[in-house]
């Protein structure tokens, strides 16, 4: 009944497409409706449907980032469905350079499961604490993350900040 929502058909699969997370919608399957078996509906099918909210997430909204000694340093990141998160920043030492490219910590992606290895391997750990990161449900959210204070006295260097949940029974 909702005339914004539009339907496909993709390699045989009914897409709704304009559903909104956190919804409740009501559709119907009209009889007649074809199978890829050659079988149609033979009355309608009512089906009340809900789309569950976002996954809580978080990421870097960008990969690399050459922070200014002086003034405004911040790093921004992008969450969804997340009150607070977990950081840490280690120090990659200079001599750990090329092994920090092997490892892959310089590629576009980088995995989560090489975070122990920054700080235990090739770096040092620096600081660690929390963050405050504000919630509308199911919207992305920009939040900057003041960094100013954690390196004042830092010398400059190559640095990874890592950046988890809060929750640890999350991913």
């Amino acid at each position: 009944p909702d005339t914004q929502l539009v339907v496909t058909v993709s390699d045989g699969q009914l897409c709704v497409d304009g559903v909104v997370h956190g919804e409740r919608y009501r559709l119907v399957l009209r009889e007649g409706l074809p199978a890829a078996s050659g079988e149609t509906l033979i009355q309608p099918v009512e089906l009340i449907l809900y789309v569950r909210d976002r996954a809580p997430s978080v990421r870097f909204v960008s990969r690399a980032y050459v922070l200014p000694r002086l003034g405004d340093i911040a790093i921004p990141i992008e969450t969804v469905n997340m009150t607070e998160v977990d950081l840490k920043l280690s120090r990659i030492d200079d001599r750990n350079l090329m092994r920090t490219i092997q490892s892959g910590l310089m590629d576009p992606v980088a995995s989560r499961y090489n975070t122990g290895f920054v700080s235990s391997d090739i770096g040092t750990s620096v600081w660690s604490g929390t963050a405050d990161v504000t919630q509308d449900l199911n919207r992305d959210m920009l939040t900057r993350l003041p960094m100013g204070d954690v390196l004042r006295d830092e010398p400059a260097g190559l640095y990874a900040l890592t950046v988890a949940s809060t929750d640890e029974s999350r991913d």
